[in-house]
């Protein structure tokens, strides 16, 4: 390179949102200020607070910001991304800017980052990987994700945590965040802040310009593609990739199917691990595999998680609850007992029902590691008013083996476990030959 590319490779404008460098405070821009993004080379942008923008009197710069951007693609630029932690807004998040689907987001913050080897960012990695690279959210790929080449992982290389999406004319590309401790003084920014940003901006104009070198070809002219010019060989080739397209698109629609099928078959995991509508869904649907007729009831008055009845003839109230790291407290069978009875006050129910508490304990701990279940307080509670107590990793099991085998015997017995484990918590019978196969032990 000559001095006249050296020069006009420094001349080179960078504009940074959310991610001030120190050092090139001039550089920072804010998108409400309706700046337009043409003005510079390439961008850096850390998302983490920009869609705090998204009231009603921010949709214009914001709606302006989103155009910019895919027109600075389209223009072949190039768009640094630090993986900030994800913030949702509603039906929005910090990411939502991007023109790409870069695949599952996770908030997760760590040190230890795999680097590919790639000669482009060694400069980059080797800069900043001893005391300021560090990640705060990884990317985990998914159906229509965009491909991208991978950069940075976490030990597990499944988590990517810096990575190329080719877009349009140019490319985002995507670092592990970069911490600095750095700020800026009243006399301005100090020596070490100063060779810190600079030695940032430098990196990122040698990123830029061997992206840039390796996209530099001259797009194929409209009148290139006239029959005149037109090649058998290509034309051959084209025909094979159309119809490579039609059977893609073909299992593309079988696999969307296949991947609803299995949401559904995996639903029955719920009860090991979640709380709230989660939980209660994949209680209801575990109880209708026991023969059981349960659904949700909400009518504008009362709100049941379960509203059931069974072939036996009696019908009940459930609720549920998962708890992180603890057991199931008092709160929600006071809750239960006054359902109970607002359900035959309201002539829901015909008789007076009975309560099932279905309670998660321990839900993010292996089943086999639980330690605890239901408080003694709760207990006490659930004998006095003959209120049923179901683990739902019990009720996993016995409907894992339901799942495997149809078994019409096995569900009456555990519905009668249910009804005779009013005012305790419910044993349900050994499971016929699979004790073994779920978590090591029966329910």
């Amino acid at each position: 390179m000559n001095n006249k590319d050296v020069n006009q490779e420094n001349k080179k404008r960078m504009f940074t949102i959310g991610y001030e460098v120190p050092g090139h405070s001039k550089d920072l821009i804010c998108i409400r200020d309706g700046k337009s993004l043409m003005d510079a080379d390439f961008l850096l942008i850390a998302p983490k607070q920009l869609y705090s923008l998204r009231s009603d009197s921010d949709y214009e710069a914001v709606s302006l910001f989103e155009k910019e951007i895919e027109d600075f693609l389209k223009y072949g630029k190039n768009i640094f991304v630090f993986l900030s932690e994800k913030v949702s807004y509603g039906e929005f998040d910090n990411y939502s800017f991007l023109p790409i689907n870069m695949g599952a987001l996770t908030s997760a913050k760590g040190e230890r980052i795999n680097f590919s080897g790639n000669s482009i960012f060694t400069e980059f990695y080797k800069a900043f990987k001893k005391s300021h690279l560090n990640y705060q959210l990884y990317v985990e790929k998914t159906d229509g994700s965009n491909p991208s080449e991978v950069i940075f992982t976490g030990t597990d290389q499944s988590k990517i945590l810096g990575a190329v999406y080719k877009v349009e004319k140019g490319n985002i590309v995507t670092l592990p965040y970069l911490n600095h401790n750095y700020y800026k003084q009243f006399s301005g920014w100090t020596d070490d802040a100063q060779k810190f940003g600079d030695r940032l901006k430098g990196c990122l104009l040698s990123i830029d310009k061997q992206l840039s070198e390796k996209t530099e070809k001259t797009p194929t002219p409209e009148w290139s593609d006239q029959e005149e010019f037109s090649l058998t060989k290509a034309i051959e080739i084209e025909e094979e990739i159309q119809k490579n397209n039609h059977k893609i698109e073909e299992l593309n629609l079988k696999n969307n199917e296949l991947n609803k099928k299995l949401a559904k078959a995996n639903g029955l995991k719920d009860l090991l691990f979640e709380q709230g509508t989660p939980l209660e869904n994949a209680v209801i649907n575990a109880l209708n595999r026991l023969g059981y007729d349960a659904k949700n009831h909400r009518d504008g008055e009362c709100e049941f998680d379960v509203l059931g009845s069974c072939p036996e003839n009696y019908r009940f109230i459930g609720e549920c609850e998962g708890k992180d790291k603890k057991a199931i407290e008092i709160s929600k069978i006071r809750q239960l007992s006054d359902n109970l009875i607002q359900a035959y006050e309201n002539k829901i129910v015909d008789e007076m029902p009975f309560g099932i508490l279905f309670g998660n304990p321990e839900r993010l701990n292996d089943p086999k590691k639980r330690t605890v279940d239901f408080t003694q307080q709760c207990k006490k509670v659930a004998t006095i008013n003959k209120i049923a107590l179901v683990k739902t990793v019990d009720l996993f099991a016995v409907v894992k083996y339901l799942d495997e085998n149809e078994d019409e015997l096995f569900k009456q017995a555990c519905r009668q476990a249910i009804f005779d484990g009013r005012g305790k918590q419910v044993k349900f019978p050994e499971i016929p030959a699979m004790t073994s196969r779920v978590f090591g032990f029966a329910p």
